[in-house]
């Protein structure tokens, strides 16, 4: 945890956005820049936890912030990937030939992909919290 820790402070003070991704990329260099805050935050309390004896917590809040990271990631990337899949699909014979889709579109593909990036941290939570058993009590 304390070297993961070190990594994102790393990750935190050289990282820099490029001048020419700030437009394209600076949503996706803010996230990253706000899970290493975060990370900075769950990382050392659950080193300083194990560290002081209180073993479960220290894995827990470990095992929240890595798991959460890891989730959100594989998300992104199949989210990506169902948005190629649109774009592939508007651009395909049957579909291309459809006069609503020719003449919208980039619209269509904007909606999608939207209503994909909305469903994102719905997705999230539905597959995070039954993992930690977060809405139960013991």
């Amino acid at each position: 945890m304390l070297g993961a820790s070190a990594f994102l402070a790393w990750t935190l003070w050289s990282w820099q956005i490029p001048a020419e991704a700030v437009g394209s990329h600076g949503r996706i260099w803010r996230t990253i820049r706000a899970i290493a805050k975060i990370g900075l935050v769950f990382l050392p309390a659950a080193f300083f936890a194990n560290a002081l004896g209180y073993v479960s917590l220290g894995n827990f809040l470990g095992l929240i912030f890595l798991r959460s990271v890891y989730l959100a990631s594989a998300l992104y990337a199949a989210i990506r990937i169902i948005e190629a899949l649109i774009v592939i699909a508007l651009h395909v014979r049957p579909l291309s030939l459809l006069r609503v889709i020719s003449l919208h579109r980039p619209m269509l593909q904007r909606r999608a992909c939207r209503l994909l990036e909305l469903a994102r941290p719905t997705l999230w939570r539905g597959r995070f919290r039954p993992r930690f058993a977060l809405l139960t009590s013991p």
